[in-house]
Order: structure tokens, then sequence, then C-alpha cells
């Protein structure tokens, strides 16, 4: 009777171009299925004995959920060169359509305002929406109108491009979290699935151990036995089980006959019809 929750933190370093494609690197996950505090505290301690952030600029970005605020990354980087933060543009997207799901049209105008980061421009928008609201469902619209103009201010530092922050190629790999949600979303999540609080963490802890490259140390660390070495014998049998054989021909059905037998009789008839 209730769901739980994974909360998860990543870092990266950077991105690495190939050809169109780009790939984090020097990435390291975080989860906790107790709370964010405890993501949180993992991951000050991660910073604190690998980096030294004194000439860091360090970009953050989340969806301004519980737990997720500028408030909680600004406090891990204290001391940093420059903290840039970043409303996740996925999720201003989604409110977006949430918000004005009666005027698809003016979506992509209000979207346009925010890139171009126009206070008035997204005003001219809303009061647009406003303006067209039909007798019906008045007070529940313009409640919608309401929440989402007060969700695009208190945002409103956060919304500021990248390019118009001066940093360039350094904010490429921003938003990446969500689409790594999906290792954990797709194994603990849908089928019918059911789990102890004990076991979606252990199932947690293995994926993410799986993604750190931690995992093996952390299993020989509990069963020594892990790391023992395989046998020569072992290795040999293996290798001869990969190992591919020349194909021989052979015949597949065992063919029969009747030996004398006259052709003109019932049993040389019957031969005729094995042999055919």
């Amino acid at each position: 009777k209730k769901r739980g929750e994974i909360h998860r933190i990543q870092i990266a370093e950077g991105v690495e171009k190939n050809g169109k494609r780009t790939r984090l690197i020097g990435t390291h996950y975080f989860s906790s299925t107790d709370s964010t505090e405890v993501a949180w505290s993992l991951v000050q301690n991660y910073l604190y004995l690998n980096y030294d952030l004194t000439n860091t600029l360090v970009i953050s970005n989340s969806d301004g959920g519980s737990g997720y605020e500028f408030d909680k990354f600004n406090a891990i980087v204290q001391g940093c060169l420059r903290h840039e933060h970043v409303r996740d543009t996925y999720h201003v997207n989604q409110k977006i359509k949430q918000r004005l799901n009666f005027v698809p049209e003016l979506q992509s105008p209000l979207k346009k305002a925010i890139q171009d980061h126009e206070w008035e421009a997204v005003e001219a928008v809303l009061d647009t929406a406003e303006s067209i609201i039909g007798d019906e469902q008045v007070a529940q619209l313009e409640e919608q109108i309401r929440r989402l103009r007060g969700y695009l201010s208190r945002n409103w530092e956060y919304l500021t491009p990248i390019y118009k922050r001066g940093l360039g190629e350094a904010a490429h790999g921003i938003g990446t979290c969500e689409s790594n949600h999906r290792p954990y979303s797709y194994r603990v999540k849908g089928q019918g699935k059911y789990w102890s609080k004990k076991g979606l963490t252990h199932v947690v802890y293995v994926i993410e151990g799986l993604k750190n490259g931690t995992l093996d140390r952390a299993i020989i660390e509990q069963q020594p036995e892990y790391k023992k070495q395989v046998s020569a014998s072992y290795k040999a049998a293996l290798k001869a089980a990969h190992k591919k054989v020349p194909h021989q021909t052979h015949e597949g059905v065992r063919h029969g006959s009747i030996p004398h037998a006259s052709h003109s009789s019932s049993t040389g008839n019957l031969s005729a019809i094995f042999s055919y």
C-alpha cells in the first residue's frame, strides 16, 4: 500500500565526443531507497575524497522537486570556483504541456520566450492564454495559468539559457540523469513486480555497482572465494568447448530395404514404396 522511491544523483566530469555522439566521462552514480539526505551524504563524501573544487566550474541540474533544490547542490560544492544551477528542460516542458493543455498552440511561443529569457514575452503569452478562456471551467483554467506563472517566476534565475551564462560547451551532458533512470525503472517497475524494502535496496545497489564498476570488489570483500583463480584444467575445458569443430557430413536417417523380393509381389511393392 506504499510505493517506494529511489533517490538518485549522478556526477560527471564532462563529455567526450565521438562524431555526432557524446559520452559522459568520469561518471559516478549514487542511490538511496531511504531518503535524498542519504544520497546527498554519499555524494558529499565522494566529492571530498576525490576532488579539489577550488578551481572547478560546477554545473548542476535538477527538476526542482523536493530534496533536489538549488540549496542542496550548493551546500556540497562550497568553495568551488563557480556554481551554475539549471532547471531541467524536460520537466519545464512537461509543466508547460500540463498547464497549457487547453491552448496547445501557445506552448511553443512560451518555450521560445523562455529560451530567449524574456519575461515580458512570457507574460504576454500567459495573458493571451487567459484572454481566450471560455465560460466553462474558468476557475480551473485560471488556476492552471496562475500556478504556471508562479512556477516560472520562482525558477526564472535557473531558466537562464546556457549561452547567456557564457558557459559554451561546458554544459554538454546536462539532463542525462533522466535517461539514466531507465536501468533502474526497467528492472524494478512493471510486470506486476513487488519488492520489499530490503529487496529493492539490494537490486538498486547491484545496478549501481555495475554502473560504477564496483560490484566485483564489493562481492570479493564479502566472499573472498569469488576471487579464486580457476584451474588450468577448467580453462582448457572451457577453451575446448568454445573451439570451432570442423563440419562433418553425416547421414541423418538410416535407410533400410527388403531384399530378395519379387517386383510383382506385394512384398516387392512394399519394398518399392520404402525405396521411394
